[in-house]
């Protein structure tokens, strides 16, 4: 697996134009306990770094991993965001709202967090952050329509990373 691997969003057998499902390793042992079946795999788990298939592969095939990279950490002046352009507001907002609470001037603070959550009285009126995963929702739906080719019947809804906030997904 990649080193930035957070998530994965899709296993897509090019070889044989499919997606593969993802599953849970006790399937496979249920369905095969010695994993000695072989043929074109349909399903796939993620154990540790690594990728098991099922079923075992019975030829050489090109795997494309479509996944969510962890963003890379900020530590020095010079560093750059791996993070998608349109979060690029949010985290400067958010950034303004944490040094306004470090002065302690709350109220302003307050505003800033109204800004970027939104107003929980007035849904119409929305926040940064919901801004942000409507465009990052965009970018997703746009990435996943591959046509025939790549069996668009068999793709299914991307699942976010458990650290997202549950509002959004």
């Amino acid at each position: 697996m990649a080193s930035d691997f957070g998530r994965s969003y899709h296993l897509v057998d090019y070889t044989n134009n499919r997606i593969l499902t993802e599953d849970v390793l006790r399937a496979f042992s249920e369905d095969d306990p010695l994993m000695t079946a072989t043929n074109n795999p349909t399903h796939f788990c993620i154990q540790g770094n690594f990728y098991r298939l099922y079923f075992v592969p019975s030829g050489v095939f090109t795997m494309i991993d479509r996944y969510w990279s962890v963003p890379t950490t900020l530590a020095l002046d010079a560093d750059t965001s791996t993070l998608p352009l349109f979060c690029e507001n949010f985290i400067i907002e958010w950034t303004y709202m944490k040094i306004l609470e470090y002065m302690n001037k709350y109220d302003t603070a307050d505003r800033v967090r109204s800004s970027l959550y939104g107003n929980p009285t007035k849904p119409s009126i929305k926040g940064v952050l919901e801004k942000c995963f409507m465009a990052n929702k965009k970018v997703i739906d746009t990435m996943i329509r591959f046509g025939p080719r790549y069996g668009a019947s068999q793709v299914s809804a991307p699942r976010f990373p458990s650290h997202y906030d549950s509002r959004y997904s």
